[in-house]
């Protein structure tokens, strides 16, 4: 009854008759919580966000909560992929009720700056990880991107760190190994510096002000 109910709230169809089914929902959860242990982890012992070690991870009996809606615009790149946005707000969990259609619903763990737009893609069986604080899946493919013309690589920027809201992006320079990018974003006028690998376009390191350095995961 409980995965019946669950399937039937969170299964969303798209116009390719498909949706995000259970298993799907469980490879996405099982990348956001495994970033956040690995890249988040640090951020616990810091009062500024109001959470603690029990957030890391779902406690007994309880599920990482997940909102999600498709997305029709924007991701024209992704052909025959249906798209949608994740969020997991404010890093909640839900518990059922045994034998009862109620849902607790957990908050109280803080909030985390860009943590709150997921965007991933689905076709058929494959789910590709295409933004957000997760394990980020190879997406160049989908760009026609050109060393030689800069300009390609802006939507490609825009679209890989969506929830950062990068304004402006604008080409600086090329060295031997790496192109650099600058931009700006939505909450900060200040200049962020974006490296990226000639070899592998989806290696890409990321310098914001004021913080010594936050790297991007392929």
């Amino acid at each position: 009854m409980k995965k019946i109910l669950l399937i039937f709230i969170l299964s969303i169809f798209n116009s390719f008759g498909q949706s995000l089914d259970e298993m799907d929902l469980t490879l996405i959860k099982n990348n956001i919580l495994s970033y956040r242990i690995k890249y988040l982890a640090e951020i616990y012992k810091s009062q500024r966000y109001g959470m603690n070690h029990e957030c890391l991870l779902p406690q007994y009996g309880w599920d990482l909560r997940l909102d999600y809606s498709l997305v029709k615009e924007g991701y024209k790149n992704f052909k025959g992929y249906a798209v949608f946005e994740i969020d997991n707000p404010n890093y909640s969990y839900i518990k059922f009720i045994d034998n009862v259609n109620f849902i607790i619903d957990s908050s109280g763990c803080g909030f985390v700056e860009n943590s709150d737009r997921i965007i991933v893609g689905k076709k058929d069986k494959e789910i590709i990880f295409i933004s957000g604080m997760i394990f980020k899946s190879h997406i160049a493919s989908f760009f026609d991107l050109s060393i030689k013309n800069p300009e390609t690589f802006y939507n490609f920027i825009s679209i890989k760190f969506v929830n950062y809201n990068f304004q402006n992006i604008r080409y600086k320079k090329q060295t031997r190994k790496k192109i650099f990018f600058e931009c700006n974003t939505t909450y900060s006028n200040k200049k962020i510096l974006i490296k990226i690998d000639k070899i592998d376009f989806d290696l890409i390191e990321i310098t914001f002000p004021k913080i010594n350095k936050m790297v991007s995961i392929k």
